[in-house]
């Protein structure tokens, strides 16, 4: 057995403890990393710091000596303040850190938070993720990385504490663009099976039925088997919010628009995800947009 010390792992500071981030941040304590964190609500970092994470008070302080910065946030408003705001991430961003955005946002965030870092003498890779919240606990996300290959590479042990799939996606902001529009073609094609269970109930068949014809053919995905269960139970508890799956559906299309390019099945989708939320669902699992397709089918679940 050698005598040798073990390497001495970097610190980071992981900033976001939502549904996905506090779990995620978990499993680099775990794995033994150095851990500072924060998050707007201090309260949700209790449990880590019960596990021996430090809780900073404002982002800057989280990163100040920090050699990794994580960012797991809700939107663009989000990333913004913690990143450009008063007591932001990037006042107290070391020289020569790597700081890592997981958060889904627009690909020119993603840039402009990319050349913000360079300008302090820090890496940067935008690297959302795939996945709700049991990958995240299990540390088996698909992470979409955008930035050198050089970086990400020093970074893939980090990474790979949270995701077991790593997508190298090119330049900064190409890892934003490739979350966003594998979630539109998610979107877009559970839009259609929420549509036409409605409209098979329409017709005089039961959902159990359609279910299990829908669910032998060759286009069904995991993800529709998944969530077939609890739609037929009635199930809508949130594993990714309709407020977050129609947040990336619009930051999909207007990514388009800086392109001068239609989506139109995507921008479909994303006023009918819209509709769904009404005033009280936006909260609720994205699958309760089948609740609302049966609803203008004249289908009632009373």
């Amino acid at each position: 057995m050698s005598d040798q010390p073990a390497p001495s792992r970097p610190s980071i500071a992981f900033l976001g403890l939502g549904a996905m981030g506090r779990p995620m941040a978990a499993n680099l304590l775990k794995a033994g990393y150095p851990l500072t964190v924060w998050n707007r609500s201090a309260a949700r970092a209790k449990p880590l710091r019960d596990q021996g994470a430090t809780v900073a008070p404002t982002p800057a302080a989280a990163v100040v000596d920090a050699a990794i910065v994580v960012t797991m946030l809700t939107d663009v408003s989000a990333v913004e303040q913690v990143a450009f705001g008063a007591d932001g991430l990037l006042g107290g961003l070391p020289d020569g850190a790597t700081l890592i955005d997981m958060s889904t946002v627009t690909p020119a965030l993603s840039r402009r938070l990319g050349a913000a870092a360079a300008e302090r003498g820090a890496a940067f890779l935008d690297a959302p993720v795939l996945g709700t919240i049991g990958p995240a606990a299990d540390g088996t996300l698909t992470i979409l990385a955008g930035g050198p290959a050089e970086t990400l590479e020093r970074m893939r042990p980090i990474l790979g504490v949270m995701g077991s799939t790593i997508i190298h996606a090119g330049d900064a902001g190409q890892g934003t663009w490739l979350k966003l529009l594998a979630n539109a073609l998610m979107g877009v094609s559970m839009q259609a099976f929420f549509e036409l269970l409605a409209l098979g109930q329409r017709a005089g068949f039961d959902r159990e039925t359609l279910a299990k014809t829908f669910g032998a053919l060759p286009m069904s995905s995991p993800v529709m088997q998944r969530k077939t269960p609890p739609i037929l139970a009635g199930d809508f508890s949130p594993q990714f919010t309709l407020d977050l799956f129609n947040k990336d559906l619009r930051q999909l299309l207007e990514a388009a628009g800086a392109l001068g390019v239609d989506a139109p099945l995507a921008a479909l989708t994303h006023g009918l995800f819209a509709q769904a939320r009404g005033e009280t669902r936006g909260g609720l699992d994205y699958s309760v947009a089948a609740l609302a397709a049966e609803e203008r089918a004249g289908i009632s679940r009373e």
